[in-house]
């Protein structure tokens, strides 16, 4: 558990911050290195198919390659649950992003099913997330029925926040640049931002005070507790919600545009980098 911990940290944190010569060289050797360990090679099949689903999103057909290799290998794990729950959820983003919004669900499902055996921990924490970016997808199609919105932007928070509890709960692990991205999930959907396609999507034109209050909690921990270690993307996305928060919030019935305008440069300054 603790080598695959180790090797996780540090491919996700390559993945976020884009170098994926090392990442690739990295992959290699320890395959190399571990071949013998079949819950290893699930979490490099896991690896790279996070690789080609959320960073080379034109990568599908290796995302399910690499979703097949890591089942295949199932049977001989000693953590057959444990895997369950974290490459299921990345099946439901593939789904989820070809509109095949019932496999989808029928996927969650099933890793709910395996995390059953499991304690709260970075697996059922992932089960929570992923299904709060399905229905986030789901409130997209739903935008003309105020009522079925609202019930569904409510369940996308509280399942946010139960990854937050679950993640909170993990021994083994290190959890920080996974919960980086959770608070800045939950601050920017709170604030009716589309994280992963930088768009407006809340039903209403005004945000409700009690989500703007959610979203500067979330921001300001990931402000105050993660920043240090936190990626270029990251700090964009954190930006992004801070700008957000100061076109909602007025004081004395004036916005605050010249807060927002500075975050908002350093947004664009921050995006500049990655583009470069």
């Amino acid at each position: 558990m603790r080598k695959c911990s180790r090797l996780w940290d540090q491919l996700f944190f390559l993945r976020e911050k884009g170098d994926w010569t090392a990442h690739a060289l990295i992959t290699k050797k320890a395959f190399e290195k571990f071949s013998d360990s079949p819950d290893l090679k699930v979490m490099f099949y896991r690896s790279e198919m996070c690789f080609s689903t959320f960073y080379k999103s034109d990568h599908a057909t290796k995302a399910l390659e690499m979703f097949n290799k890591a089942l295949g290998c199932l049977p001989m794990t000693e953590m057959t649950n444990w895997h369950l729950t974290r490459i299921l959820p990345l099946k439901v983003a593939l789904c989820t992003r070809a509109n095949k919004r019932d496999k989808a669900s029928s996927l969650l499902d099933y890793a709910k099913q395996a995390m059953v055996a499991l304690r709260s921990c970075l697996s059922t924490g992932a089960v929570y997330f992923f299904e709060a970016m399905y229905l986030s997808n789901i409130l997209q199609c739903t935008r003309r029925d105020t009522t079925s919105a609202d019930g569904i932007s409510q369940k996308v928070k509280t399942c946010f926040l139960t990854a937050i509890e679950q993640l909170d709960q993990e021994e083994v692990f290190s959890v920080k640049s996974f919960l980086n991205q959770v608070y800045l999930f939950l601050a920017l959907f709170s604030l009716g931002v589309d994280c992963k396609k930088i768009r407006y999507m809340h039903i209403h034109e005004d945000v409700k005070p009690e989500d703007i209050h959610l979203a500067e909690h979330y921001l300001s921990l990931f402000e105050n507790n993660c920043w240090r270690d936190s990626t270029i993307w990251s700090r964009m996305l954190f930006y992004i919600g801070r700008g957000e928060q100061h076109k909602q919030i007025t004081l004395n019935g004036v916005w605050t545009i010249s807060n927002r305008r500075i975050y908002v440069q350093k947004m664009a300054a921050l995006l500049s980098i990655l583009n470069s």
